[in-house]
């Protein structure tokens, strides 16, 4: 005995929460063989007896028992193992796999258990008559032609129990009894149970016929003929009397000794006779050969251990790749609708995330820059260079070059006016001993400086001087290597010129020298230590100071009035000067004493009449301009004037709009006037020690002076301001694209609902069939990660070359960090697993005969 069900009940429970029995009080027990009918009406429990014997649908009371295991103890897990051990399933619908060939749907039975036997499946195509068809598509094969594809993957993996559910339903006649043939061969040595409406078919071919009618077992009638002509033996305690001897006697007392228990008689003959001799038997001369059967076998138990699917990562692959290209455009809208919102969400990401600092690195990588100026600022009003900070980086950072430069404007007068001045100002210096070691392009002369009266200049100024005909015997700039220039009343010999950075849309020379102000072409390059040398021989500093009289009617508005040199009381070192103080016995300036040039008193009409001490009496002079500029307090008493004899227009410019301090003032004005605004940096050609470096620096409150840092700068004043909106737009796009691939997980499972039942019913257990979809949508995840992070790759310097186009320069506009893409990947994938695992849990819960759609 192979199945055994005693008191099998079951019903169904629709929404409106009506009952429905499909099965009621079910005993009965099947062999280790034979064909075997199920037949009724629609409706009468045929699907759910043959549901429940599979391990497709559960039950509510009662038991099963196959082959030595009580279904009800089995678990989910045991009943996949069970299905893949004892149960072969075919199908009125066919339920194959329409994405596979012929062979690889009969081949899938031997995959679960991780089995090659491809002669095996030769065998049974060969057997089946369907061997040359093997490479077809399911799709482009016949309807006879499918079910005989059903059959061979039912029996390929040699289940105990062949189960069919109305497998000729939709065959024609010939074809159907071709495929009835077919299950009769296989009952010879197989249990097979098949649910037909067909009651000829049953009736030849079966070997026992159950009739159900509303849950319930109404007719159970069995058929076997005994190789003797007296007697039919029609089941163990069943048999038809062709003929009253002592033989048939015999046989019926042996019955009743064996079975011990009623023996139900059919005679054709000699009716009265037969009765006469068993009194106790029950008899039905109704049925030709049939009786109904309502005893308990007690034929032995066969035992069938259960084995577990085994599917290798090729096969799961396989399935999973197939799942897909089932869902083309589902797939392919979903990747579109994905890629585009992880890009926007990278895009959003990466402005939202914008660092300015980051941008100026890869602007100085991009453009291959070896030079940059280093600035202190506090709320944008630049300091002096920290002397705490210089030292720490040129300890840090020794591949790293670093000079000091100083807003020293030292002057020169030309020959011939440009732009209609004779007077030309450098910006400053810089002492870069070396100007090859700040990537410097040297034209002409030398690189390095080696003493304080040598001097490096640009091409722009060399091409200055050239215009300016401050040689009146030299007009090319080569020819000025070596020779000496004035600058500031001290001689300085020109060693090197180097190149100039002019902007690339100066067309020629004259527009280069006429437009073109930028810092770098501004400066001298000196050596090391100069500044301080400078500093000894100073004597008077050029500074614009707005001035006024303090707590007086008369007073001018500040701006209208303005000094710009500052002298010291060395009166042995100015020449052709006279100094009128208004108290006769004064001979030098105290601290907050000043002499004012009598020119500027009169130009800005501070004295009515002649000067004396009595027209600054109720008023205190204030220079205003910049407070930390002079040492000692705000407010200056004029103690007198000065004016000057002389007729050079150099010092007649200096006396004219001057005025005279103490000269105990002089080091600390000078140092706080011409003071170390910026050091020059000389890059390496390591990218990472550069981007440490410039990190570096701006922790310690440096920044970048370059023509493009004040672009770098409005844009992230207007990426700050937005960045709220960045920040949420970047989270609205993230939840988007997780809503996608959620949507797309949830309907490719719903898709392939039927699917899943059916790898179910083959004996792929939970995590497989897990598995396949994970994969599924981790290949889905991953090819999306993979796109939209190629698409951000890509459209970064799409949108970092159009703004560099606008700007001239390399313009980090969009600058991805690496943390964009890991997320990316990582939301993807965790959504891919909890999308997978909500609904699993959901489908654990329906029977796998619901998944098919068999009930």
């Amino acid at each position: 005995m192979l199945i055994k069900i005693n008191n099998l009940n079951k019903s169904y429970y629709s929404d409106s929460k009506s009952i429905t029995r499909a099965l009621e009080n079910i005993n009965l027990d099947f062999s280790n063989s034979g064909l075997n009918f199920i037949v009724g009406e629609s409706g009468s429990g045929k699907s759910t007896l043959l549901n429940i014997i599979g391990g497709i649908d559960n039950y509510d009371s009662g038991s099963v028992v196959v082959a030595g295991h009580s279904l009800s103890d089995l678990n989910s897990n045991e009943l996949d193992y069970y299905r893949n051990s004892i149960i072969g399933f075919v199908f009125q619908e066919y339920n194959l796999l329409t994405e596979f060939s012929v062979r690889d749907n009969v081949k899938l039975a031997l995959d679960i258990n991780s089995i090659a036997n491809e002669e095996k499946i030769d065998d049974i195509l060969l057997k089946l008559g369907i061997k040359e068809i093997e490479n077809n598509s399911v799709n482009d094969i016949s309807s006879g032609q499918k079910q005989r594809v059903a059959i061979a993957r039912a029996l390929i993996k040699e289940p105990s129990i062949l189960i069919a559910d109305e497998p000729t339903g939709a065959l024609d006649l010939k074809t159907s009894l071709e495929i009835i043939e077919i299950f009769k061969e296989i009952s010879k040595e197989k249990l097979v149970i098949i649910i037909t409406h067909d009651l000829d078919i049953a009736s030849k071919y079966g070997d026992r016929i159950i009739e159900l009618k509303d849950g319930s077992i109404i007719k159970d009638i069995e058929k076997r003929v005994s190789k003797k002509e007296k007697i039919e033996t029609l089941s163990s305690n069943l048999i038809k009397v062709n003929q009253i001897n002592d033989e048939t006697v015999n046989k019926i007392n042996e019955i009743k000794e064996e079975f011990d228990q009623k023996v139900y008689i059919v005679t054709s003959d000699n009716e009265r006779k037969t009765k006469a001799l068993f009194p106790n038997a029950n008899f039905d001369s109704k049925k030709e050969g049939f009786i109904t059967k309502n005893n308990i076998n007690k034929e032995k138990m066969k035992q069938i251990n259960l084995t577990k699917s085994k599917l290798k990562i090729n096969r799961l692959l396989k399935l999973s790749l197939s799942n897909l290209l089932n869902k083309r455009v589902i797939l392919i809208l979903t990747f579109i609708l994905m890629t585009l919102s992880l890009l926007l969400y990278g895009v959003s990401e990466g402005l939202a995330n914008y660092n300015k600092v980051d941008a100026y690195i890869s602007t100085v990588d991009k453009e291959n820059l070896k030079t940059i100026n280093l600035v202190q600022k506090n709320n944008d009003i630049y300091e002096n260079i920290r002397e705490e900070d210089y030292l720490y980086l040129k300890e840090n950072y020794q591949n790293i070059n670093i000079a000091k430069e100083y807003n020293l404007p030292m002057k020169i007068y030309f020959n011939k006016p440009i732009n209609n001045y004779k007077k030309y100002s450098l910006y400053g210096i810089s002492e870069a001993t070396d100007v090859n070691e700040y990537g410097y392009k040297v034209i002409y002369g030398k690189s390095l400086i080696n003493n304080y009266d040598e001097i490096i200049i640009s091409e722009y100024f060399a091409n200055l001087i050239i215009k300016g005909e401050y040689f009146s015997d030299i007009n090319k700039i080569e020819n000025i290597i070596y020779k000496k220039i004035k600058l500031d009343n001290n001689e300085y010999k020109v060693v090197g010129i180097i190149e100039s950075s002019y902007l690339a849309s100066y067309k020629n020379d004259d527009e280069k020298i006429t437009n073109y102000g930028e810092i770098r072409d501004n400066l001298i390059y000196v050596k090391e230590g100069f500044y301080n040398n400078y500093l000894s021989k100073v004597d008077y500093v050029e500074y614009y100071l707005d001035s006024y009289l303090k707590d007086s009617d008369s007073a001018y508005d500040s701006n209208n009035t303005s000094i710009s040199n500052i002298m010291f009381d060395d009166f042995d070192k100015i020449e052709n000067y006279t100094i009128n103080y208004y108290n006769r016995d004064k001979t030098s300036l105290l601290d907050n004493e000043i002499l004012v040039s009598e020119s500027y008193i009169e130009n800005n009409h501070l004295c009515i009449n002649t000067c004396n001490s009595d027209s600054f009496k109720n008023s205190e002079f204030v220079l205003s301009y910049d407070s930390k500029l002079l040492y000692a307090s705000n407010d200056y008493k004029v103690v007198g004037t000065f004016s000057y004899d002389g007729s050079n227009d150099e010092l007649d410019n200096l006396y004219t709009n001057g005025l005279i301090l103490s000269s105990s003032l002089k080091e600390k004005i000078i140092k706080r006037i011409y003071t170390n605004y910026e050091l020059l940096i000389g890059l390496s050609d390591n990218y990472k020690d550069n981007g440490r470096f410039i990190n570096n620096a701006y922790d310690l409150g440096f920044s970048i002076n370059k023509n493009f840092t004040s672009k770098y700068n409005e844009y992230t004043e207007i990426v700050t301001s937005i960045s709220d909106t960045l920040n949420t737009i970047s989270i609205v796009l993230l939840f988007v694209s997780i809503f996608l691939l959620y949507s797309f997980i949830q309907n490719s499972i719903l898709i392939s609902k039927r699917k899943i039942g059916i790898l179910k019913s083959m004996g792929i257990d939970d995590l497989n069939v897990y598995c396949i979809f994970l994969i599924e949508t981790l290949l889905v995840a991953i090819s999306v990660s993979l796109a939209s992070s190629l698409m951000i790759l890509l459209t970064t310097p799409v949108i970092n070359l159009f703004i560099t186009k606008s700007y001239g320069f390399y313009f980090s506009a969009l600058n991805i960090k690496p943390i964009v893409f890991i997320k990316i990947c990582i939301v993807t994938i965790i959504i891919s697993i909890m999308a997978l695992i909500i609904p699993f849990i959901k489908f654990k819960k329906i029977s796998t005969a619901k998944l098919i759609g068999s009930r």
